[in-house]
């Protein structure tokens, strides 16, 4: 669970399947207010920024069901933490290629939302 900003968190529920993590659902970019809908068991392993940035503001209810690691290293993301996680889940007879690894857009950018919503405005020709 990731700080997503604008009361938003990126998160997913991955469970340990013979050796390996399965998706239970997510990645997804998520407001607050619906992310304890999404959470159906009693207890996770919450791991990201997500649970610390928005803990003052997540009901009593989900902040019950989220557990955070002891390891406060394991709440921020990093590009080698994500290299490390690509080699292991890559097949182990070859040796990764970095241009295998691309960018998931869970939401459109600011400014994709502002033309969207009518916000932006044409800029004026000299």
């Amino acid at each position: 669970m990731m700080n997503a900003y604008k009361n938003q968190v990126y998160a997913g529920v991955y469970r340990p399947t013979s050796g390996r993590l399965t998706t239970d659902w997510g990645p997804e970019a998520l407001p607050l207010s619906e992310l304890s809908n999404r959470l159906t068991e009693n207890s996770y392993f919450c791991l990201g920024d997500g649970l610390k940035t928005y803990k003052e503001i997540l009901s009593s209810e989900t902040l019950a069901m989220l557990c955070p690691p002891q390891d406060d290293q394991l709440n921020h993301t990093s590009a080698k933490s994500l290299i490390q996680l690509f080699i292991q889940d890559s097949d182990q007879s070859r040796n990764p290629v970095w241009t295998e690894l691309n960018p998931l857009y869970l939401r459109a950018s600011e400014a994709e939302e502002k033309l969207q919503a009518g916000l932006l405005k044409p800029v004026e020709q000299l």
